[in-house]
C-alpha cells in the first residue's frame, strides 16, 4: 500500500511537470495535438499507479518523449504555417455577412443548433447582426458583429475616462497575501482597521477582501458572520 501511495505521488509530479511544461491553456484552447499529447501522457501516469508491477521507467520514457514531441510540433509550427495548418487546421467562417455557409457547418459537423447556442451564449440573438462567426483552430467561435450592431463605448461617445487598474486581493479565506498588500503600499495596522477587527485572530471571520480598479475597499464576512 504504501509503496502505491509512493507511486501514486511521483507519477502525480511527474504529470503536472509535463502539462506544465506544455503552457498554461485550457482544455478548450488546446490545439489539437496538444489535447492528443495531454490524454496519453495522463494515460500513462494512470498505468504506473494502478500496476506496481510496471517499472515506472516505462512510464517516463514514453511522457519524456511525447513531451519532446509536442515541443518540436510546436517550434515547426512557428518556423512554417504550411505546417501549422497541417497539425492545427485553420479557422472556418461559419457566418458570412448575417448568412449561416451550410457547407462549411456540414464539413466541421456543427450543427445550426449547436451554432445557435454558442451565438445566444455570447450574447448574440440575431444572426442577421453578425458579420463574421469564425470557428477557430482550438474549437472556439470568434463572433465579429455588424459595425452598426456593436455596443456603444465611452470612445463613440467622446467621454473620456481614467483607466480602471486590475484589483489587489488582500485577503483570500482569512489569510492576508501580504505581497498584495505591500504591493498596494498599505501594512496589516490599515488592513485591520478597514477590516473591522483588531488582531489575526479574527481574520478568520473574513471571507474575501480587496482593493478594486477604483481603489475602494471591498470586504466579504463568512456567511456565518454578521456583516
Amino acid at each position: 500500500m504504501v509503496i502505491s501511495i509512493i507511486r501514486t505521488i511521483i507519477m502525480y509530479i511527474v504529470v503536472l511537470f509535463a502539462v506544465r511544461f506544455m503552457g498554461k491553456r485550457q482544455v478548450g484552447q488546446m490545439q489539437p495535438y496538444e489535447f492528443v499529447i495531454t490524454l496519453i501522457i495522463a494515460e500513462m501516469g494512470i498505468i504506473s499507479m494502478e500496476n506496481n508491477d510496471v517499472p515506472m521507467i516505462d512510464s517516463f520514457i514514453p511522457i519524456v518523449t511525447l513531451l519532446l514531441l509536442q515541443f518540436s510540433i510546436s517550434y515547426f509550427s512557428l518556423k512554417s504555417q504550411r505546417f501549422h495548418q497541417f497539425v492545427s487546421g485553420k479557422p472556418e467562417i461559419l457566418i458570412r455577412n448575417g448568412k449561416i455557409e451550410e457547407k462549411v457547418l456540414k464539413d466541421t459537423l456543427i450543427s445550426i443548433n449547436d451554432l445557435m447556442e454558442r451565438l445566444r451564449i455570447d450574447g448574440y440573438f440575431d444572426i442577421k447582426g453578425i458579420q463574421y462567426a469564425i470557428l477557430e483552430t482550438s474549437g472556439e467561435i470568434s463572433i465579429i458583429p455588424k459595425s452598426d450592431e456593436k455596443p456603444i463605448t465611452l470612445k463613440d461617445l467622446k467621454i473620456n475616462a481614467a483607466q480602471e487598474k486590475i484589483p489587489i486581493t488582500l485577503v483570500i479565506d482569512g489569510k492576508i497575501q501580504k505581497e498584495n498588500l505591500k504591493k498596494a503600499g498599505y501594512n496589516e495596522t490599515w488592513l485591520y482597521q478597514n477590516l473591522g477587527i483588531r488582531s489575526d485572530k479574527k481574520l478568520k471571520t473574513i471571507l474575501f477582501a480587496e482593493l478594486d480598479g477604483d481603489g475602494n475597499f471591498y470586504c466579504q464576512r463568512r456567511m456565518e458572520e454578521k456583516i
